[in-house]
């Protein structure tokens, strides 16, 4: 199973971010991963509103999450489900003061 993490700013800092994680499987269809849930965690940054993604049709979705301005790093770690193995991914983002 692969994970691809991106994070979407909405607005400045104090706004609103949405993190999502793209899951594909081997066989290269995502539409058949369901089940398992994907954390999101930030390094170096207090944010709210972190918590555990569903995983449907091979997509996890977080929204509402408010972090200070400054550069962050976002993991997305996937649980596995059935036949699909555990994955991770890190990627970093840019919120900056409006």
């Amino acid at each position: 199973t692969t994970l691809v993490a991106t994070a979407v700013q909405t607005g400045g800092a104090g706004s609103s971010l949405t993190f999502t994680a793209d899951l594909t499987s081997a066989f290269g269809a995502k539409t058949d991963i369901d089940g398992g849930t994907v954390t999101f965690s930030i390094t170096g940054s207090a944010c709210t509103g972190m918590a555990a993604a569903p995983v449907t049709d091979g997509v996890a979705t977080l929204t509402g999450v408010v972090c200070d301005a400054g550069t962050r790093q976002v993991t997305a770690t996937y649980t596995g489900s059935g036949n699909y193995a555990a994955s991770a991914d890190t990627t970093n983002f840019q919120i900056t003061v409006t």
